[in-house]
């Protein structure tokens, strides 16, 4: 929050007329304001105070978890008075009679909210009526009862639920089946999220699946994780999916549903094991829409990883080996990185197997007018002097991953970090660079980011950051990226 006041203050110094007419304009829709519920450090209320400023100055699209207990009533007044509140998020606090209040007080004197985070207490301790403008639920720690449940979502006519079922009790048993076949009536819900928690007392038919996506008309983002019956397999049923309107499904990545598709489908996101020819030809047969593909394997059909590219909606290709990530003939090509070049619309490529040097050379030469992230893993850590030159030239690269290198100590990690304050300095376009591998002193580094001309928003080069050089990157809105987000050796 720190990080957002700093950043209106330099706004505020701007002109008068930035206060008064471009401030109020300025919408942080990513912006989440916490507290924790069981501490009343003096912390939690100076982060209070501080939202309570960004409301003063009419910042708009906020989000924000907030524990009632932390309210007081100045901040709901200005809360009610705000034009500017697009979503307000209530946590969980104590469970006593007045906290229950306190919710209901706030709840209603909320404009324009449409997205609440609740506990199964909560939700079940309330009327559902009381929710009837809100279009975005997410209940946690929610024992399930699947008739409340389907009462409450008929009433409420939710267009998302989220539901995390972690702390049920495993020791009974839930059957599905219901709750998938009312869903595949229901006209309200477009997003659904269902968690069990890996709980396998909590388990559905796989034939009531198949029913919910060949019978739902409104759903487009379906993601259930919970445990299911293999019905069909065992009474050896074959099926086909007919769904004309999901875009986005995650379940059950062990049967390969999008492979049974057998009409011309919606699905913009697909996860499969492999590609080979079979599969090459449902996607290009019925799912024209697809925008991003991931492959939990290492490609090994050259000629298939050509037409892929080839295909004409593709924005997004991920290449996850779960266990290792081998060296691909099929995407150590140069065809394969032609085909790329030609590729109008790709915008992301993350490859998690070993790419060579001129490979990436030659994607980076052809200065793809749309290609802005690239992530991959090198040969060895002279893939920066290798490449160095077109990074360098590179117009349109915004994000670089090198992903899975050993670590850099003493001269040889200030040998590479000059290489990388090269290429820093010389390609201003570059917004998050990761190659977090270097073990060095930094207290003499903190000048090299103090460039306006910089577009830089985010790093990961460091082990340890000198404070020094913490405090530059944060005067500059650069993030330091934890080592720990990364895979290395």
């Amino acid at each position: 929050m720190t990080f957002y006041l700093r950043l209106i203050a330099k706004f505020r110094l701007v002109s008068k007329d930035w206060n008064s007419k471009v401030i109020p304009k300025v919408h942080f829709r990513n912006l989440k304001h916490s507290w924790s519920e069981k501490c009343w450090s003096i912390s939690n209320i100076h982060e209070r105070d501080k939202l309570k400023k960004l409301l003063l100055m009419g910042v708009g699209g906020l989000q924000f978890f907030i524990s009632e207990m932390v309210v007081d009533d100045e901040l709901i007044q200005l809360l009610k008075n705000s034009s500017t509140i697009s979503n307000v998020n209530l946590l969980k606090v104590e469970t006593d009679g007045q906290d229950l209040e306190n919710f209901v007080a706030i709840y209603k004197n909320l404009p324009g909210l449409d997205t609440v985070y609740l506990s199964g207490y909560l939700f079940k301790s309330v009327s559902p009526h009381i929710f009837k403008s809100i279009k975005h639920l997410h209940l946690y720690k929610f024992q399930l009862e699947i008739n409340l449940l389907i009462h409450s979502i008929d009433i409420i006519q939710l267009e998302e639920l989220s539901l995390y079922n972690e702390y049920d009790d495993l020791h009974t048993s839930h059957n599905l089946d219901p709750f998938y076949l009312y869903l595949s009536t229901n006209k309200s819900l477009q997003r659904l999220l269902f968690d069990s928690g890996h709980n396998k007392s909590v388990m559905g038919n796989f034939s009531s699946l198949v029913t919910l996506l060949n019978t739902n008309e409104t759903l487009t983002d379906i993601t259930l994780n919970a445990y299911c019956n293999d019905d069909m397999a065992s009474n050896n049923q074959e099926f086909s999916i007919t769904n004309k309107t999901v875009k986005i499904l995650n379940t059950q990545k062990s049967r390969n549903i999008p492979m049974r598709w057998r009409c011309e489908s919606k699905l913009q996101e697909m996860e499969i094991p492999y590609l080979d020819l079979n599969e090459l030809t449902v996607i290009q047969s019925y799912h024209k829409s697809l925008k991003s593909l991931t492959i939990q394997n290492t490609p090994k059909n050259l000629e298939c990883m050509i037409k892929l590219m080839k295909f004409g909606s593709l924005e997004s290709l991920k290449i996850k080996p779960q266990l290792s990530h081998p060296r691909s003939t099929a995407i150590n090509d140069s065809e394969f990185f032609s085909a790329t070049c030609a590729n109008p619309y790709i915008k992301t490529i993350q490859i998690d197997s070993i790419v060579q040097s001129r490979y990436i050379s030659q994607l980076l030469r052809c200065n793809h007018p749309s290609l802005t992230s690239l992530s991959f893993v090198p040969e060895d850590h002279s893939i920066l002097p290798d490449i160095k030159n077109d990074l360098m030239n590179n117009k349109n690269i915004q994000s670089l991953t090198f992903r899975k290198l050993l670590k850099l100590f003493g001269e040889e990690a200030n040998t590479m970090f000059k290489i990388i304050t090269q290429i820093l300095e010389k390609n201003t376009n570059i917004t998050e660079f990761y190659y977090p591998y270097l073990y060095m002193e930094t207290e003499e580094l903190a000048p090299i980011f103090n460039r306006s001309t910089s577009s830089l928003l985010k790093i990961a080069l460091f082990k340890k950051v000198d404070p020094k050089l913490k405090l530059l990157l944060d005067n500059n809105f650069i993030e330091n990226v934890n080592f720990s987000q990364f895979n290395y050796y």
